[in-house]
């Protein structure tokens, strides 16, 4: 059986066409080609976007200030063909939350490399905060290349859908940070956090040796189901997470972080 096509995408030639004709609704008119389904989902909804927030022209695109540009990335991000888990979802609003108070709602096309580096420089040196309270310590190294790669993602968007002419990213010196060095238990000392993970509760207990012997995530083990438990093989299937969703304020069941992620993990305790 033949998969359907979304309504404005057709097969033509092997590649994928989208075309929107003009009406009370669609201000222009639209046809593009694409090579694959998923950059043609992706253009159109970038038009219908466009459309429906009113950034069409019959030439270019209006102007939008920063802020607002993140609102509409964000927007595409958590609904784009290839869903993004939601701690990748929450990780990208948090960031964004902080590039828009650094930026505010600046028109997009003013913003330069400059300013973008002289804004770098000055985070180099932000003091950082712990449960709201300032703390004598700066943010990490690791932290500002985050907020760097970040800005790199916007803006590499922002150019490739036309709303700037120029990407001001090309040529800003990306920071230097060192890898964090990976902590592992000596073999001596698992017995002695084994001794302490004892004194917990019997629920708490099985997910810290869950953690400790198998290096399964936090979230993974708290979505693990009595079912996904294999005591003949030896092995716990991981294929879900419990993560905290931004938009309904509560911890629910998603997918893993990636599609890698869903495995037979061997129980080795």
């Amino acid at each position: 059986m033949v998969k359907k096509l979304p309504d404005h995408i057709y097969q033509v030639n092997g590649r994928f066409r989208v075309r929107y004709r003009k009406s009370n609704k669609i201000p222009f008119d639209f046809d593009e080609y694409y090579d694959n389904l998923e950059d043609a989902i992706e253009g159109k909804e970038q038009f219908l976007a466009k459309a429906k927030l009113n950034l069409l022209t019959p030439n270019k695109t209006k102007h939008i200030g920063f802020s607002d540009f993140c609102d509409y990335y964000l927007d595409w991000f958590k609904n784009k063909p290839k869903r993004p888990s939601k701690n990748t979802i929450n990780g990208y609003i948090s960031k964004i939350n902080l590039l828009k108070i650094l930026f505010k709602n600046q028109d997009i096309t003013e913003i330069n490399s400059y300013q973008i580096e002289m804004i770098l420089a000055k985070e180099k040196n932000r003091v950082k905060y712990s449960n709201g309270a300032k703390t004598k310590d700066k943010i990490s190294e690791h932290t500002l290349h985050h907020e760097f790669t970040m800005l790199r993602i916007l803006f590499n968007k922002a150019y490739n859908w036309n709303f700037i002419d120029k990407n001001p990213m090309v040529g800003v010196e990306e920071p230097t940070f060192k890898e964090k060095q990976i902590i592992v238990p000596e073999y001596e000392e698992l017995d002695t956090i084994k001794t302490k993970i004892y004194t917990c509760k019997i629920r708490e207990r099985c997910q810290f040796l869950l953690t400790l012997f198998t290096g399964i995530r936090e979230e993974e083990v708290c979505g693990i189901h009595i079912e996904d438990f294999n005591e003949t093989e030896g092995y716990v299937f991981i294929n879900r997470a419990v993560v905290f969703d931004s938009d309904k304020k509560e911890f629910v069941e998603d997918k893993t972080k990636s599609q890698t992620s869903n495995r037979k993990n061997p129980l080795t305790f």
